[in-house]
């Protein structure tokens, strides 16, 4: 058996991925095709990818990658179980392409956001910490265990950025759906929970077929007082949005309020 998560920005997916790392049978990579990704160095023969290789030659490894990552799936045993997550949009992957991926052994994960406001909000904070020189948005914000508090307007811009999520939270699960493989979905509001991590893992033991008590890791490194993965966007979005009044009022984000 082994694992492929697909899923978008800003859902959780790094959490997901490193409560499965944690089990002593699973050996998960987060963005296996993303050549940029920490986690993931080489992918096979060299295949990191600048941007200052030519468009032939980038278009060559870009078609080496789903064998790359099949031959990584495939490679699981009883012993080791293989996964990694994939943003299929940012990888420019088709259904067609999915299916050259996953195995005869594959469960597929499926991993998206509700609250596309809040998941906006989410990104903007981490583009602004960015920008103001921080290192790693997700780990503490200058030396500290709080992320800088920032305010957001909400305007068109941030109305098409929701409008895009939504258009590809739909894409993603048509994709899904046509992978022919056992699915398990999963969403940030309802499954992703810093605070207690056992409903997930149960979830998760109980559709890898796998021991839901023993395996884990005590700590499985995903500690919500640790500062190591926290939200970094308030659950009242009043705190967070400056025009929240405007926003309120708005009958295109009152769902998500």
């Amino acid at each position: 058996m082994n694992i492929l998560l697909l899923k978008l920005p800003r859902t959780g997916s790094t959490y997901l991925g490193t409560l499965l790392n944690s089990h002593n049978r699973i050996h998960f990579i987060n963005e296996f095709l993303n050549p940029f990704s920490n986690k993931q160095r080489v992918l096979s023969h060299s295949l990191l990818i600048t941007l200052k290789l030519d468009r032939p030659l980038r278009a060559r490894l870009q078609n080496r990658k789903c064998p790359a990552l099949h031959s990584y799936l495939s490679s699981s045993s009883q012993h080791c179980v293989h996964g990694a997550s994939l943003n299929p949009f940012k990888e420019r992957l088709a259904a067609d392409d999915l299916t050259q991926i996953v195995t005869d052994k594959s469960r597929v994960v499926v991993l998206v956001r509700n609250n596309l406001l809040k998941q906006c909000v989410s990104e903007l904070s981490v583009l602004a910490e960015k920008k103001s020189g921080a290192v790693n948005p997700h780990q503490a914000y200058g030396g500290s265990s709080v992320s800088a508090k920032r305010r957001f307007v909400i305007g068109p811009q941030e109305l098409e950025r929701i409008r895009r999520r939504e258009q590809l939270r739909e894409r993603l699960l048509d994709l899904a759906n046509s992978i022919d493989r056992p699915k398990l979905y999963l969403t940030y509001e309802d499954d992703i929970n810093g605070s207690d991590k056992m409903p997930l893992i149960n979830k998760l033991a109980d559709f890898l077929q796998i021991d839901g008590n023993d395996g884990w890791k005590p700590d499985g490194l995903v500690k919500h007082e640790s500062g190591l993965f926290r939200k970094l966007v308030s659950d009242d979005l009043e705190e967070v949005i400056e025009n929240f009044d405007e926003v309120r009022n708005c009958s295109q984000l009152q769902p998500y309020l």
